[in-house]
């Protein structure tokens, strides 16, 4: 029972789909993995630390009630439980046990200091990379394809002619909308806020190069000809501490708390 509701779990977990829907690679891995988290799980359950651990109704309802969620209909869920050798109150129990090994791996780090501030600046400064934003640009663009030589001097002509004339934010989405053809003109021409990379090389040498309010020369994009358009621009740099901190300090103590979770289970096969 506890092997068929691991293989269940981790199906959706993993795939999120059904054991039966796996193919046999997926099914196998899938399989392997419940093998290995079962064993482990009786060790914390024969634990001293389970001891009087227990899962509330209101917990394993809760459980059973985002489990019921994933599917449109319940006969769906309830042939999904027949499938893996479930019933509804096979499933309580199956949960009752997970929520009980989830509270006995609360209880083995309840004693454990959170990470303060100073140890979080102290990680901040010595890995200055992790908080360095990248510099963005908040881009519109106009885009016209062609298919002849014609086509691409009536392109050229018209985009030099549009990148003069909008002067305004206004006027340029006013361009895209009528004269872009790509997806983006429904939006104004609108790219969105890019970091370096994004946007093919030789756009992205032109965006990058743009002032604020600055429409770009007609460029080449494997895509046809594009004019672009710099409407902000976000500086990069290191973030700073006052930015990060509280993340910074929530990771560093989850690491924390799983590295004294993982060295007690380590403990438990001694």
């Amino acid at each position: 029972m506890d092997r068929a509701y691991l293989e269940l779990k981790l199906s959706w977990e993993m795939y999120r789909q059904p054991p039966e829907a796996l193919d046999t690679e997926a099914k196998s891995r899938v399989q392997a993995m419940a093998s290995r988290q079962n064993s482990l799980e009786r060790r914390i359950l024969r634990s001293r630390e389970a001891t009087g651990v227990v899962a509330t109704p209101d917990t394993i309802a809760g459980r059973i009630a985002e489990i019921r969620a994933r599917y449109s209909e319940a006969g769906e869920f309830e042939a999904d439980l027949r499938r893996a050798g479930l019933d509804f109150v096979g499933l309580e129990a199956a949960i009752a046990r997970d929520v009980v090994i989830e509270n006995t791996l609360e209880r083995v780090v309840a004693g454990v200091r959170r990470v303060n501030d100073t140890e979080a600046e102290i990680y901040y400064h010595s890995h200055p990379d992790r908080f360095t934003r990248p510099e963005k640009r908040e881009l519109r663009h106009i885009l016209m394809t062609f298919n002849n030589l014609q086509e691409q001097q009536a392109a050229l002509e018209c985009l030099n002619t549009l990148r003069r004339t909008c002067a305004s934010l206004e006027d340029f989405a006013a361009a895209a909308l009528r004269h872009s053809h790509c997806p983006t003109a429904m939006d104004g021409g609108r790219l969105g806020k890019l970091p370096r990379g994004q946007l093919f090389e030789s756009l992205d040498a032109v965006a990058f190069e743009l002032a604020c309010h600055e429409n770009s020369p007609v460029t080449a994009s494997p895509m046809g000809l594009h004019v672009l358009r710099c409407e902000a621009i976000e500086a990069g740099g290191l973030l700073p501490f006052a930015a990060v901190r509280r993340k910074l300090v929530d990771k560093l103590t989850d690491q924390r708390l799983r590295r004294v979770q993982q060295e007690w289970i380590r403990s438990l096969s001694n």
